[in-house]
């Protein structure tokens, strides 16, 4: 039986092409992922900087909004995200400034309540074992609540390991189902964050953040590497 051989140029030619489409795909979803990590790595890394500089815990309160702006602003309503922001500053700061902690500690809740509010716009339909949104809204549920927890019994200086351990444990725990990647990622910040934090002296174990941040600036540049890669494969495949 003879094969047409111009069939089997169109199959390959085809299948070269969802090649390309799906590596295209996956790397649009890498960029997404490697811009959270490059934001909030500065955020561990300037949050205890500017602590240090001015003296000041709220620091942490006062600058969270304006990541979160630069986190959410790509994929969702530019005002929208804005204004729900804001107003999450004006909470943090009135709380403080009036001596309404209630209000101040309020203002965490906002945090897991964004992710249900501020839809993105552009979603990506691929199957998925676990539905990201649901996953991180039950993530920083718990986070606010640990938090709560430990300031209900005096271990606030728990809070600053406690985030980036919460965070970086779920990305390893998420990346056990589907990429080698964030697995090494979550599996580096669960072992070496808690041992930089009990190793830092009383006064700067908030510190440990940093390591957490530095971790995530460095893994955005190996994600970078990593859409490179794609990039090039998808061009090598559809050309042949």
């Amino acid at each position: 039986m003879e094969i047409d051989k111009e069939l089997i140029d169109e199959i390959e030619k085809n299948i070269g092409l969802v090649k390309k489409v799906l590596l295209n795909k996956i790397s649009i979803q890498l960029g997404d992922a490697a811009d959270q990590l490059l934001i909030w790595g500065l955020y561990m890394i300037v949050a205890p900087l500017l602590v240090t500089i001015f003296n000041n815990h709220a620091f942490w309160a006062y600058i969270l909004p304006f990541f979160f702006v630069l986190s959410m602003i790509k994929l969702r309503n530019k005002i929208a995200v804005i204004i729900y922001w804001t107003i999450a500053e004006l909470i943090f700061i009135l709380g403080l400034k009036l001596e309404i902690y209630w209000l101040f500690y309020a203002g965490f809740a906002l945090i897991p309540l964004a992710f249900v509010i501020l839809k993105p716009r552009r979603v990506h339909r691929t199957s998925r074992i676990i539905s990201i949104v649901n996953f991180w809204v039950l993530v920083l549920s718990a986070g606010v609540m640990l938090m709560v927890v430990l300031l209900k019994y005096g271990k606030g200086m728990y809070i600053p390991l406690i985030w980036p351990f919460i965070i970086t444990f779920s990305l390893g725990l998420l990346g056990s189902f589907s990429s080698k990647t964030f697995f090494l990622f979550g599996l580096i910040g669960t072992l070496a964050g808690p041992a930089i934090f009990l190793i830092l002296p009383q006064p700067w174990k908030f510190w440990v953040t940093a390591f957490y941040g530095v971790l995530y600036t460095s893994y955005f540049f190996r994600l970078k590497n990593i859409m490179r890669g794609l990039k090039n494969e998808a061009i090598g495949s559809f050309d042949t």
